[in-house]
């Protein structure tokens, strides 16, 4: 299985599969987090994430899974032989570790508290 053929097998744990948007649900849940938590990082209504956990991936959204996506790269990149599972289990592990370079804190911290952006041109950055 190729690089994106195994992004595309991570990604898609956090989609929908009836539909193309985001299962804030399955997100909150990969790191541990409240809906509410996800939720408020990405600028939308908690009440209606709770009501209805699917976004359209736009705006932070978005942004998240550029992150996703660049992570699973530098993984891809580092070990080829990986599964799709273990490059799961590496990104999840990468956004929960305090970083030096997110003043020790962890880089989902980081993306919690609105700074998505600092956390993505850290990782575009390291893919050179």
């Amino acid at each position: 299985m190729n690089s994106t053929a195994k992004e595309i097998q991570v990604l898609e744990n956090f989609f929908d599969t009836n539909s193309p948007k985001v299962n804030l649900k399955i997100l909150a849940d990969f790191f541990g987090k409240s809906d509410a938590d996800i939720a408020i990082a990405l600028d939308l209504d908690p009440s209606a994430v709770s009501r209805n956990p699917l976004a359209t991936p736009d705006g932070k959204v978005k942004t998240w899974l550029s992150i996703f996506n660049l992570i699973i790269e530098i993984i891809s990149e580092a070990d080829p032989s990986l599964s799709a599972e273990q490059i799961k289990s590496k990104m999840q592990k990468w956004l929960v570790l305090p970083r030096p370079e997110f003043d020790s804190q962890t880089p989902l911290e980081y993306m919690l508290k609105g700074k998505s952006r600092k956390v993505k041109m850290f990782l575009e950055q390291q893919l050179g």
